[in-house]
């Protein structure tokens, strides 16, 4: 179960491993910065499977690892997404239902009716807004096991979610760690208080190796090929 933990707490401990400004990219070389694993596309892939397959071998993997500490996760996501690319079929659409994505009117912000720049409006200002906006993380507490596969899924094979549409954050306080998905076909992992010294982190992106397909991790800035 979630132990005591506040909305301000969380933002606190995001803005501890990814700095005061949350559209930065995540510091790899930072002292938060556990490591990560990542389907290695320089393999010859005998198997040939689809990207989607790839990414739920990393899912799964994930699922198992972590599945006695499921009702301890806190999910933080500030993913956004042009709602003019949702359609009711996509999973996307699912997950922005569900508040996990919020859907943005770019059309509405940055063009007039016929799709031409406004005269006289400072994009760069436009630009800033939107910042704001994408750093507004939402915070759930009550969620389903599918979610996470859901939104691990976009986050790694997306075809409408842009490389600066927010972060998603998987908390776990009770283990001092916080893993992200990304669209290398991984995770990656975090310590929130102890850096590098996080031991069930690291174990957490080496257990790979013990899974089906090809993978590359790394751990404290070293990179290891499987």
């Amino acid at each position: 179960m979630h132990s005591r933990i506040t909305k301000k707490k969380i933002l606190k401990i995001l803005s501890k491993v990814i700095g005061e400004n949350y559209n930065e990219s995540i510091n790899i070389k930072g002292n938060n910065f556990i490591g990560f694993f990542k389907w290695d596309e320089n393999i010859d892939d005998s198997k040939k499977l689809k990207k989607s397959q790839k990414c739920l071998i990393a899912i799964n993997y994930f699922k198992k690892y972590f599945k006695e500490h499921f009702e301890s996760i806190i999910i933080a996501t500030s993913l956004v997404v042009d709602d003019r690319m949702l359609k009711k079929s996509q999973l996307e659409y699912i997950l922005a239902f569900k508040t996990f994505i919020l859907p943005l009117n770019y059309n509405f912000i940055f063009a007039d009716d016929s799709n031409n720049y406004i005269e006289g409006v400072d994009y760069d200002d436009i630009s800033h807004s939107y910042n704001e906006i994408i750093s507004s993380f939402r915070i759930f507490f009550k969620f389903n096991f599918n979610d996470i596969s859901n939104l691990s899924a976009v986050c790694m094979n997306s075809k409408i979610l842009s490389s600066n549409s927010g972060f998603l954050f998987f908390i776990i306080p009770s283990l001092d760690i916080i893993i992200y998905p990304h669209d290398d076909i991984g995770y990656g992992c975090l310590s929130i208080t102890n850096g590098r010294l996080n031991n069930i982190g690291e174990n957490f992106i080496k257990g790979i190796i013990e899974e089906d397909g090809y993978w590359s991790f790394q751990i404290n800035n070293n990179l290891i090929n499987l």
